[in-house]
């Protein structure tokens, strides 16, 4: 086996690191005067940094003259180590790519450290013209990772953001061809309208005010997770202050709120506060691959303190439109809710 040797000059060295914005790719720029100059790469660095190539490219446009090789241990057939030489000139191949699968690795001793070197065999003495050589490491493209996604409003029908759905009825979301991306997201941040002067009152105790965070789907059925301005009321979720008249609640669940496999899924709000209802309403949809701070425990999906007729789980194995509330049974399920919650004012009042 031959040995690499490090004999690295002094340089005159430019080096402009260029990466863009999706794509990993590292760019150095060397100027060569002088036939002993070279320089290596560590191929542990490289490899470490999951660079795919290298890419030598050679500039003798200036007038200037050179030449010598690239090389490096390569892997035979059988994994052991073969000397590679690639060769350039100013008269001859100006561009040579390593492949990184083909570097050798001495596994059995990791003092061994192996370099793919830049050979300079000669070169012009003018330091005025030297050429150069731009070195380039590529990596795999890096897909962008999505951190969260703000819902268009347009899927907003009705008080209920529609993320899959029946396109048919004018129902269809945006993750209607992509149900595996929407599991992906673990935390919903439901934007809310909401009265000051109300939100002030129900957290002091004056009003009633009893919202639910609701989700429709295969996976989860129909579930409302309970939310309260009133810190105190024992509720799964808060509603939060954003700014006057903008109120949030963030729900949570380790892993993804809805399932890849989901054909249908969405996220509403109901407001069960009695006659005086809607306190609130859903505004905007917030979708976050990151799991929130203080995230409560899974809460039940029936209401603590309210009347036990309130909808909970509708069955998740009938058929898929009897499971989404549209038009007319959303409406009488929204009447019911609200003069379940009237009688439950009512009868505190008799109180």
């Amino acid at each position: 086996m031959k040995k690499i040797l490090a004999s690295i000059a002094a340089l005159a060295l430019c080096a402009t690191v260029v990466t863009s914005a999706f794509a990993a790719d590292v760019t150095d720029t060397y100027e060569v005067s002088a036939n002993s100059d070279a320089f290596n790469i560590s191929v542990d660095e490289l490899l470490a940094d999951g660079v795919e190539t290298v890419t030598f490219d050679f500039d003798f446009s200036n007038g200037s003259w050179g030449g010598g090789t690239v090389g490096y241990n390569a892997k035979d057939a059988d994994g052991n180590p073969v000397w590679t030489s690639n060769d350039y000139s100013n008269e001859g191949a100006t561009q040579v790519v390593v492949d990184t699968d083909d570097l050798w690795v001495n596994t059995e001793d990791p003092t061994d450290l192996q370099y793919v070197q830049c050979q300079v065999w000669w070169a012009t003495d003018d330091a005025t013209k030297p050429f150069t050589v731009k070195v380039t490491k590529t990596s795999p493209d890096a897909e962008p990772e999505t951190d969260e996604i703000v819902i268009d409003t347009q899927y907003l029908k009705n008080g209920i953001f529609y993320l899959i759905g029946d396109e048919a009825k004018g129902e269809n979301g945006p993750f209607n061809d992509n149900a595996a991306e929407l599991a992906k997201y673990q935390t919903i941040t439901a934007t809310i309208a909401m009265n000051d002067a109300d939100f002030d009152a129900s957290a002091a105790g004056e009003i009633w005010i009893g919202l639910a965070l609701t989700l429709n789907s295969d996976s989860t059925g129909w579930k409302g997770i309970e939310a309260s301005p009133q810190a105190d009321a024992g509720k799964p979720l808060a509603v939060e202050k954003v700014e006057s008249g903008v109120y949030k609640i963030v729900y949570t669940v380790e892993g993804g709120i809805f399932a890849d496999t989901d054909t249908y899924a969405q996220v509403g709000l109901q407001d069960w506060s009695g006659a005086d209802a809607p306190y609130a309403t859903i505004t905007g949809l917030t979708l976050s691959n990151k799991i929130a701070e203080d995230t409560p425990d899974e809460p039940t999906d029936e209401p603590t303190d309210e009347p036990t007729d309130e909808p909970t789980d509708e069955p998740t194995d009938e058929p898929k439109d009897d499971n989404v509330p549209t038009g007319a049974t959303a409406g009488l399920a929204l009447a019911a809710i609200a003069l379940a919650g009237a009688a439950v004012v009512a009868a505190k009042k008799n109180d």
